[in-house]
């Protein structure tokens, strides 16, 4: 069986498409295949909000990187998911135990 293979495809208006191909053989009782089934998917639209997603998180990134201030941004699990490179320097000096 091919699980989630991508293929490109033109289309006859002569729009390229991103699509997801799924077959498997289909066998006789002796184990010969006899014929090939599966589908094919267009997940175009998929891929590209997935790339602009990627985009935007990227621009994000940029510009937090960027700034001066302090930003952390944490999940509900108080996850680090975003942190200024000023962040990081900062809970790293500020992680260490006091001397006694």
């Amino acid at each position: 069986m091919l699980e989630g293979r991508e293929v490109t495809l033109l289309r006859k208006d002569g729009v390229f498409v991103t699509c997801l191909n799924t077959a498997a053989a289909v066998r006789d009782p002796t184990g010969k295949i006899i014929r090939y089934q599966g589908a094919l998917m267009d997940i175009t639209s998929r891929r590209e909000i997935e790339r602009k997603l990627h985009k935007q998180q990227e621009f994000a990134h940029r510009l937090v990187d960027s700034f001066p201030d302090l930003i952390l941004v944490l999940d509900t699990d108080a996850t680090t998911r975003l942190s200024a490179p000023v962040a990081t320097k900062f809970l790293a000096t500020t992680s260490r135990k006091p001397p006694t």
